[in-house]
Parts: C-alpha cells; sequence; structure tokens
C-alpha cells in the first residue's frame, strides 16, 4: 500500500528538518511526501531542496493560509491507497503510519478516516500531556457543531480525497475539520484511535494550537461577534453534497444550516442531546449560541 503525505509549510525552518526525518523513518515502506510551501519568506525552500528526493517532492505558491493549502495539496496529490495531512513543527513517531493503515484497512467502506490522540510537548519536543478526546466524538451531529479532530493525526482513504477534490466550496476555516464532515454526511466511516503516535510540538508560531483550544464562556458566546462557522460549514455541505447524502444525513446538515431562520430545525437542534458534548457546561454553552442564533 502507498501512503501520500501531504505537507504544508510557512516559514517553518526551525522545526521543518526534525519533522521531515520523523516522516522518513516510517516503518511502512511505501511512503510519499508532497510538500506546498505557502510563501515562505525564511529558508523553508532551502531546507526543502536539500531534503527533495524520489520519496519528497516539494512545491511553492502564493500565500494563501493553512486550510487553502492543504485543499491545494488535496487537488494535486499524486495516486496513492491512503493520504495523511502532516504540519511542519510536529514529530512523528515511526509507528503512526502504520498503526493508522491497520485500522483503516479493517474497514470495508470505501469512504474512511482516521485520528488519534496526540502527545503535547514543548518547543524541545518534551512531552507535557495526552490528549484525551471523547471516542464518541467521531459522529456526524457532534462534528457538525465543533471539530474534535487535529489534523496532522489523519489518514484517509483514496476515495474520501476523490469526494474532496469533488467540491471546492467558498468558505473553508480548516481542512482537517471540512475533511471529516464530508467523509461523515457521506455515510463514511470515522475512527478515532486513543494511542498516540505524534509529538504536537507547542510553540508561539502555532497556527492552530492546543492551548488554544478552550471552552467560551456564555458572556462569550452571547456577546462577541458571532463567527457562525457551523451554519457556513453546514451549508457548503448542502452545496456541495446535498444531492448525495443519506437522507437521515442531509436532514441533520440541512437544520444546522437553516436553524437561524427556521424554528422548527432550532428547536430539534436546541432538543437533540447527539448534537452535544458530554461536558455539561460546554453542552449548555452550545445551546445557548444556538439559541440566539451565535453559531
Amino acid at each position: 500500500m502507498k501512503t501520500c503525505v501531504l505537507l504544508s509549510t510557512y516559514n517553518g525552518e526551525k522545526y521543518l528538518e526534525e519533522q521531515l526525518d520523523s516522516l522518513k523513518s516510517q516503518t511502512v515502506k511505501d511512503v510519499f511526501v508532497l510538500v506546498r510551501d505557502d510563501g515562505s519568506s525564511d529558508s523553508t525552500r532551502e531546507i526543502l531542496l536539500r531534503n527533495e528526493s524520489e520519496k519528497i517532492k516539494w512545491y511553492s505558491g502564493e500565500n494563501v493560509g493553512a486550510a487553502r493549502s492543504f485543499m491545494t495539496l488535496v487537488n494535486d496529490a499524486p495516486e496513492a491507497d491512503y493520504y495523511a495531512f502532516c504540519d511542519q513543527d510536529d514529530y512523528w513517531l515511526p509507528e503512526k503510519l502504520e498503526a493508522a493503515e491497520n485500522i483503516l484497512e479493517k474497514s470495508n467502506n470505501k469512504l474512511k478516516l482516521y485520528y488519534s490522540n496526540v502527545t503535547v510537548a514543548d518547543e524541545s519536543l518534551h512531552a507535557i500531556k495526552k490528549s484525551t478526546y471523547d471516542p464518541d466524538s467521531g459522529s456526524l451531529k457532534k462534528m457538525l457543531i465543533r471539530n474534535f479532530v487535529t489534523g496532522c493525526t489523519e489518514v484517509f482513504s483514496k476515495d474520501l480525497l476523490e469526494a474532496l477534490r469533488s467540491y471546492s466550496p467558498d468558505f473553508i476555516f480548516m481542512h482537517d475539520w471540512w475533511s471529516n464532515l464530508v467523509c461523515l454526511s457521506l455515510g463514511g466511516e470515522v475512527f478515532f484511535d486513543e494511542h498516540s503516535y505524534i509529538l504536537y510540538r507547542q510553540h508561539n508560531d502555532n497556527a492552530l494550537g492546543y492551548k488554544m483550544d478552550k471552552k467560551r464562556t456564555v458572556f462569550e458566546k452571547i456577546i462577541n461577534k458571532p463567527d457562525r462557522l457551523v451554519r457556513k460549514n453546514a451549508n457548503e455541505l448542502i452545496n456541495g453534497y446535498g444531492g448525495i447524502m443519506p437522507e437521515e444525513n442531509r436532514k441533520s446538515v440541512w437544520d444546522i444550516a437553516n436553524y437561524y431562520k427556521n424554528i422548527p430545525s432550532k428547536m430539534r437542534v436546541l432538543l437533540d442531546p447527539e448534537y452535544y458534548p458530554d461536558d455539561p457546561e460546554t453542552r449548555r454553552n452550545d445551546r445557548i449560541a444556538f439559541l440566539f442564533n451565535r453559531k
């Protein structure tokens, strides 16, 4: 089996070499790395040029941000059995891809995606703590409300890559959230691995980091300017895939896309516990946000 690692770089000179070394050390044999540099102004391109080989290819483009850069990689990716998103500043343990492939191979579903826990580390890769994701977070309704997945742990099938290629959303917040939503809304399977095979480095230049993943208060939910990411994601799913979704999934996505202008939809979202995590405070805050059209 061939796995293609999709790596987006941007001014990553400080940690990129270590990450590339960890990709070269994967226990699976057939690994190809495709890198897109998102307009770096430091020595990132020199590092990529120095590491270029038959197994590592790279190209550069204009700065479009992490989400768009990764989706460009999706469109440009070569033929493979599996694909993996990769950040420039983490460190993969040697068995990361092997563990993901072993789990994915057990499923006959053509649309499938794997994600795992991470080990949060400091700038020097000293472990700080292991993340603790909810193993039941990989459901469509929960994923519509909030992203539970760290993109740099994702490994997914060729068929999901093709589905992602088939529609280019006008709005995309992050590539990891979007790929999970597409997989689940189309009836695919998302697999969670409680083990960690990645040192998730935290530093001042993280695009999105563990330290930023915090719950907002009720006051912030109501008073702050709403981002309405949830509604925007749902609208893009309807526009791109509404005609081919399983009916039950389409109804759930439609309710999220239209809750602010459709009272029955809002009531279904507010009253259905399957949309919300078990944590009482988060569940309450999310419901308040929906009540006041902040999602």
